[in-house]
């Protein structure tokens, strides 16, 4: 547990140090305002108008960012409505669309959202928003519509991606529904990701983990907040839940099995 801990702040410290120099040559850019006709994602006034098309681009082109401006992007998606990050390829969110840094922009100002609510073949509900992958950073999001089993805004499945350096930061995990566990988000082992100044709120899950549910998975959580999130069957009384009340204040906020999370500077609101 301390090797990891120390991994993830030590990966916080690096990211912080080098997050703000990113200038925008080498980026892929996205606006869903883009109403120019042309895209080829290599301006601004040249975006592609969804993150899926962003994303294969970086990957055809050997590019390590794609940048995203704000909007809703509730467009149909491949992989039953998913939005599957690749390795390597980091997402950032919260641009107007005119800056030449990522330090320039504002994620409170410029609301990214991915919605999953008809995201799916025929319109409809996908099962899971965004499916992580490993290093790589997804910022300044806000993340909704999924309904599925497990994992509904985000899914990080170690089991069959074996995920090592995820880092999610910035973002908002809301409005998320799962039939079993994580609404918010699942993590799952082998994984190994960093969350910090993340807001869950207003997700369910039906068996645990409203907001979040680690599976042998202990993630760092910094500087998150949740608040209102919603579980069915489990109390706020669970054993799984006493082991440790600083990471686990209730079950609909964050739950686990077999998982140690490093939690600190968390906000906890009141279960319900």
């Amino acid at each position: 547990m301390k090797s990891f801990k120390s991994f993830g702040i030590a990966l916080l410290v690096i990211l912080v140090a080098l997050g703000g120099r990113a200038a925008a040559d080498g980026a892929v850019f996205v606006n869903k305002g883009n109403t120019s006709g042309n895209e080829d994602g290599t301006s601004w006034a040249t975006a592609f108008t969804t993150i899926r098309a962003g994303l294969d681009a970086a990957i055809a082109g050997g590019q390590t960012e794609v940048w995203v401006a704000g909007a809703r992007y509730d467009e149909l998606r491949p992989n039953s409505g998913k939005l599957i990050l690749q390795s390597g390829i980091s997402l950032f969110g919260g641009f107007a669309g005119t800056e030449t840094a990522r330090d320039q922009r504002d994620p409170a100002a410029h609301n990214t959202i991915i919605d999953g609510t008809t995201s799916n073949d025929g319109g409809t509900q996908t099962t899971q928003v965004v499916k992580g992958a490993s290093n790589l950073t997804f910022d300044g999001f806000t993340v909704t519509g999924g309904h599925g089993d497990r994992g509904a805004g985000m899914m990080n499945d170690g089991p069959s991606d074996n995920i090592q350096g995820l880092v999610v930061s910035n973002c908002v995990f809301t409005g998320n529904l799962a039939n079993e566990h994580g609404g918010g988000m699942y993590n799952a082992a082998p994984c190994e990701v960093v969350i910090s100044h993340c807001t869950f709120t207003v997700n369910q899950a039906t068996r645990g983990g409203g907001g979040m549910w680690n599976d042998s998975c202990s993630p760092v959580v910094t500087d998150c907040e949740f608040d209102t999130n919603l579980q069915k069957l489990l109390t706020s009384r669970s054993v799984k839940l006493r082991r440790n009340k600083k990471c686990w204040e209730g079950s609909s906020q964050i739950a686990k099995l077999f998982a140690n999370p490093f939690c600190e500077s968390l906000t906890m609101h009141d279960v319900k």
